[in-house]
C-alpha cells in the first residue's frame, strides 16, 4: 500500500503545490506621519484594505495617492505608490494596469538623484513587485532577472527578511524552470538565514515555503520540521494575537502540505491526508486558498473511488470555481478542477472550462498556461477518441511551447501526439514524436529527478512509459531483422537505463561512454531482456555486431509473479521448488537464443536486464539439465553506455580488505567474516595488501588507506542494503552506516592522487531491499557512482561459510593473468555447486559481475 499512497502524494504535488505562487512584496507602508486628507493618509487606508484583501478599495486608495503625490513633484513617493498600485492590479487581474504602473515606478526610482538609501529601497521594491509579476504570467526568466536585481540592492540595505522573501523566490523561479539543483542551491542560503529570525508570522510564511519547496523536490524528511516548527510558532501567536486572515492563510497552506507528507506514511495514510485536507478547506480565509485545498481533497477522493462525496464536493466547489480571479492562479485552478472533471467522466463541463482558461491566458499573454490548458484540453479530447481534434489542439500546444523553452510541457506534448498518432495508424510519425520527446527529456531529465516528489513513482509514472511505449513501437514496426530499428531500440533502452540511475542519483552525474561491445571481447553477445506491457522482448547482439529479436506474448503481471516466485523458492536451501519458475524464465529468455549462441560461438553473456527480471541471479536459471551458469560466463550491466570499455591489464593481485564481523547499528554478527578476509590475505600478496577489522574499519580508515596505497581491488565485507533509492542504500562501517555517495567521494579519492583506478570492488555481505523489485538498482548506483572498472555483489545475504569458500576461489583464479573476471567468478559459483554443502543456488547464485568483465 504504500506505493498507492507515495505514488499519490506525487501526483498531488505536481498537479499544483499549495504554496507555488511566489512570496509577494509586502506594499510599503506611508513613511511619513498620515493625517487626514493627505496622500499619506490614503497611502495608508490603501495599505489596510490590501492587508486585509480588500484589493479594488487599496487600488483606489493608491491611484489617489499617488496622483497628489505626482502633483507635489514627489517622485520618490509616487514610485513607492505605483508599486504597491500594481501589486493590487495583479491580486485584480488587471494585467495591462499592473505592467504600465511598474513600468513607471521603476522609471521614476531610477530617475532619482542622490540614490539614497529610500531611493534604492523603492527600486528593489519595484523590481520585486516585477518580479512576481511576470512569474505570475508564466515568464519566469524575467522575474528571476529582475529578482536577482532587487537581491543586490536589500544586501546593500542590508534588508535581511527582504533578502530571505527573495532568495526564497529566486528558488521557486529555479523550480519552475525546471533548474531544481539551483532551487537546492538558493533554499540552502535562505534556510541559513531563516533560523535566526525572532517567531513572526513572516518567520512561519519564510519555513513554509521551504518546507514546502523540500516536500515537492522530494525530500518530505526534511519538509517536516520546517512545517512543524512553522505550526508552532503559528500556534502560539494566535493564542496572543487571533488568527488573522494572514495567519488562517498560513494554517491553511501548512496543513495542506502536511497532508501530502502524511500519503508518505505507512499507517493510516488515507484517513490522515484527508483529515489534513479537511482541515486546511475550513481553515482558509480566501476563496482561492479554499479551492487549493478543495481541489487535493477531490484528487483523493478520485484516487480512492469515493464517488458519492467527490459529487458533493464538486458541487460545494463550483461556485467558488466561477469566481476564481483573472490571474494565473485562477487559470492554474480552472485546469485542475477541469481535470478532474474529466477523470470523473464528466468532460463536457471540463471542455467548457478549458476554453475558458484558454481565452483567459490568451489575455494574460501567459503562454505557458495557454499550452497547458490546449495539452489538456486536447488529453480530454484523446479520451473521448476525438484524434483529429486531439492532434490539432496538441500540435498548438507543442508550437506554443517550444516557443517559450517550455521543456517539461514540450516533451509530454510531443508524448502525448505519439500516442494520438499511433492511434491512428500513422506509425512513423508517431515514431518521430515518440524520439523528439525523449531527445528533449533528456536535455531535462536531471533536474526532473531533483524535482519528483517521491521521485522514483513519479519516475514510473512520468517518465518510463515514455521510454517503453517507444521501444515498443520500434520493435512492432521493426519485424525481425530491421537492423536500424532494432539498433535504435536498443539505444532507447540504453537512454532508460541512464535515466533510471539519474533519478536513481537525483542528478545528472553519469559520463556516457560510446561502446561497441564486438570490439571489447568477440566471444560475447549481449543480451537485453526487456519487459512490456503484453510481452517479453529480447534483443541479442551478437559478437559480428548484429542483432537479432525475440518475442514472447506474456503479461508483465504474469513475469513478475514467476520472478518474485523464482526469488522466494531460491531462498528457501532445503528446497527443489525453484526449479520450475528457473525453468520458466530461462524458456521466455534464453531458449529462443540457444541456436544463435551456438553457431556464433558465444562464451559470455552480458545481460541488461530492466523491471522485476533485474533482482534475480540469470546464473540460477535453468534449462531442464543445467544452469546457464554451467554453460557461459556471466556479467550483469546497467547499460553498455556506462561500460568503461578499456582492456583490463592484467596486474599482479593486491587488495584492501575491510570488514565488520561483530554486531553493529542493530546488523547481526558475521562470524565467518573475519576468516574470509584473513583468508583472502593468505591468497594475496601480503606485502600489497591490508586488513582493516571491526573497530580498524571506519568510513576514514578506509579513506586514508586508499590515499596512501595504490590498492586494486577494494573488498567490503559487513553489512549493507541496496535499493531503489540513493539514500536508502548503504554499507555498515564501525564508526556509521556510509551511504552510497559518501562511499562515492571515498573510492574516489583514488582518482584524486592520480593512483591506478580501481579495478574491482567486491561487497560480499550486502543484499538488496527485499520487497523492492527496482532494489538492484542500488547495486548498480554503486557499481557505476564507485569508479571501479567491475563490482561483484550480492543479491541477497549468504551464509558465512559458503561465502568464505566462494571467496577463497574467486581470489585463486583472480590471481591467474590469463583469466577473465567473468570466468573466475563463474569458477567461484561452480565450485560451491559442486560441493554437497553448497550445492543448492541460495549459496553461490546471488553473486553477480557487474561492469567489465574481462
Amino acid at each position: 500500500m504504500k506505493i498507492f499512497f507515495t505514488s499519490l502524494a506525487a501526483v498531488l504535488l505536481m498537479s499544483a503545490p499549495a504554496w507555488s505562487s511566489p512570496i509577494a512584496p509586502t506594499p510599503i507602508a506611508p513613511i511619513q506621519s498620515a493625517t487626514v486628507n493627505t496622500p499619506e493618509k490614503l497611502h495608508q487606508t490603501g495599505h489596510n484594505a490590501f492587508t486585509e484583501g480588500r484589493f479594488a478599495e487599496a487600488a483606489t486608495q493608491w491611484q489617489q495617492a499617488a496622483t497628489l503625490y505626482h502633483q507635489q513633484s514627489d517622485r520618490l513617493h509616487e514610485a513607492i505608490l505605483l508599486a504597491n498600485l500594481a501589486l493590487a492590479y495583479r491580486e485584480l487581474g488587471q494585467w495591462q494596469e499592473a505592467t504600465s504602473a511598474i513600468t513607471k515606478s521603476l522609471e521614476f526610482a531610477r530617475s532619482l538623484q542622490p540614490v539614497t538609501a529610500d531611493v534604492q529601497r523603492a527600486i528593489a521594491q519595484a523590481l520585486d513587485t516585477q518580479g512576481s509579476l511576470t512569474f505570475a504570467q508564466g515568464k519566469s526568466e524575467a522575474a528571476l532577472q529582475a529578482w536577482q536585481e532587487a537581491l543586490i540592492l536589500h544586501q546593500q540595505l542590508n534588508d535581511e527578511p527582504a533578502r530571505i522573501r527573495n532568495t526564497i523566490n529566486q528558488a521557486r523561479a529555479y523550480q519552475r524552470l525546471g533548474l531544481f539543483i539551483r532551487s537546492h542551491q538558493m533554499i540552502a542560503i535562505a534556510n541559513e538565514s531563516v533560523m535566526k529570525q525572532p517567531d513572526s508570522l513572516l518567520k512561519v510564511e519564510l519555513l513554509h515555503h521551504i518546507g514546502n519547496i523540500l516536500l515537492v523536490i522530494d525530500e518530505p524528511a526534511k519538509s517536516l520540521p520546517y512545517l512543524q516548527q512553522g505550526q508552532q510558532i503559528l500556534a502560539k501567536l494566535s493564542a496572543k494575537l487571533g488568527d488573522s486572515p494572514a495567519a488562517r492563510t498560513l494554517k491553511s497552506g501548512i496543513l495542506l502540505d502536511l497532508g501530502h507528507l502524511a500519503l508518505t506514511e505507512e499507517d493510516n495514510a488515507l484517513t490522515k491526508t484527508r483529515a489534513f485536507y479537511t482541515e486546511a478547506v475550513a481553515t482558509a480565509f480566501y476563496p482561492l486558498d479554499r479551492i487549493y485545498a478543495q481541489l487535493s481533497l477531490a484528487d483523493l477522493l478520485i484516487a480512492t473511488k469515493q464517488n458519492i462525496e467527490l459529487d458533493r464536493l464538486l458541487i460545494q466547489m463550483q461556485p467558488n470555481i466561477e469566481l476564481l480571479p483573472f490571474s494565473r492562479n485562477g487559470s492554474e485552478n480552472r485546469i485542475r478542477y477541469a481535470e478532474i472533471l474529466g477523470k470523473h467522466e464528466q468532460r463536457e463541463a471540463a471542455a467548457q472550462l478549458l476554453a475558458k482558461a484558454i481565452a483567459q491566458a490568451k489575455t494574460l499573454d501567459d503562454n505557458r498556461t495557454y499550452t497547458y490548458a490546449l495539452g489538456t484540453l486536447a488529453y480530454l479530447y484523446e479520451q473521448n477518441q476525438q484524434f483529429p481534434e486531439a492532434i490539432a489542439l496538441t500540435r498548438q500546444a507543442i508550437v506554443i511551447a517550444q516557443a517559450n523553452n517550455a521543456d517539461d510541457l514540450i516533451y509530454k506534448w510531443h508524448w502525448q501526439l505519439a500516442r494520438l498518432l499511433k492511434a491512428t495508424g500513422e506509425k512513423e510519425e508517431a515514431l518521430k514524436s515518440y524520439n523528439q520527446a525523449v531527445e528533449v527529456l533528456k536535455l531535462i531529465q536531471g533536474d526532473l529527478a531533483s524535482a519528483s516528489a517521491n521521485s522514483q513513482f513519479s519516475f514510473q509514472e512520468r517518465i518510463e512509459p515514455l521510454y517503453r511505449e517507444y521501444v515498443s513501437l520500434l520493435l512492432e514496426t521493426s519485424g525481425s531483422n530491421n537492423q536500424q530499428k532494432l539498433k535504435q531500440a536498443q539505444s532507447v533502452i540504453e537512454s532508460l537505463k541512464l535515466a533510471e540511475l539519474i533519478n536513481f542519483f537525483r542528478s545528472d552525474c553519469l559520463k556516457i561512454k560510446s561502446n561497441d561491445v564486438t570490439q571489447i571481447d568477440r566471444t560475447a553477445a549481449v543480451v537485453y531482456v526487456i519487459t512490456l506491457s503484453d510481452r517479453l522482448e529480447v534483443l541479442l547482439t551478437l559478437p559480428d555486431g548484429k542483432i537479432k529479436r525475440y518475442t514472447t506474448a506474456i503479461a508483465s503481471s504474469k513475469v513478475e509473479s514467476n520472478v518474485t516466485d523464482f526469488r522466494n523458492n531460491l531462498r528457501d536451501v532445503g528446497s527443489q521448488d525453484y526449479l520450475e519458475s528457473a525453468q520458466r524464465i530461462y524458456n521466455w529468455t534464453i531458449r529462443p537464443l540457444e541456436a544463435d549462441l551456438i553457431s556464433n560461438k558465444v562464451q559470455t553473456l552480458v545481460i541488461v536486464s530492466d523491471d522485476a527480471l533485474r533482482n534475480i541471479p540469470f546464473a540460477a536459471l535453468h534449462d531442464g539439465k543445467q544452469f546457464l551458469i554451467e554453460k557461459y560466463n556471466l556479467a550483469s550491466s546497467p547499460g553498455l553506455q556506462l561500460l568503461d570499455s578499456k582492456p583490463i591489464a592484467k596486474k599482479q593481485v593486491n587488495a584492501l580488505l575491510v570488514g565488520i564481523s561483530q554486531s553493529r547499528f542493530g546488523f547481526i554478527a558475521l562470524p565467518a567474516v573475519q576468516q574470509e578476509l584473513e583468508s583472502i590475505q593468505k591468497q594475496v600478496n601480503n606485502t600489497s595488501s591490508n586488513l582493516l577489522l571491526n573497530e580498524a574499519f571506519t568510513s576514514t580508515s578506509l579513506q586514508s588507506s586508499l590515499q596512501d596505497f595504490p590498492f586494486l581491488i577494494v573488498h567490503i565485507a559487513t553489512h549493507g542494503k541496496f535499493s531503489s533509492k540513493a539514500a536508502d542504500t548503504f554499507i555498515v562501517a564501525w564508526d556509521r552506516k556510509v551511504n552510497i555517495e559518501q562511499l562515492n567521494g571515498i573510492l574516489r579519492s583514488l582518482e584524486h592522487n592520480d593512483t591506478e583506478p580501481l579495478e574491482l570492488l567486491i561487497l560480499s555481505a550486502c543484499q538488496t531491499a527485499t520487497g523492492d523489485k527496482r532494489s538492484a538498482l542500488g547495486l548498480a548506483g554503486i557499481a557505476v557512482r564507485a569508479g571501479a572498472r567491475s563490482t561483484i555483489g550480492s543479491l541477497w545475504q549468504i551464509s558465512d561459510n559458503g561465502s568464505a569458500m566462494l571467496m577463497s576461489a574467486l581470489y585463486n583464479k583472480l590471481a591467474d593473468r590469463n583469466v577473465t573476471r567473468s570466468e573466475a567468478l563463474r569458477y567461484a559459483q561452480l565450485t560451491l555447486l559442486k560441493d554437497e554443502k553448497f550445492n543448492h543456488p541460495n549459496y553461490w547464485a546471488p553473486f553477480i559481475l557487474l561492469g567489465n568483465w574481462q
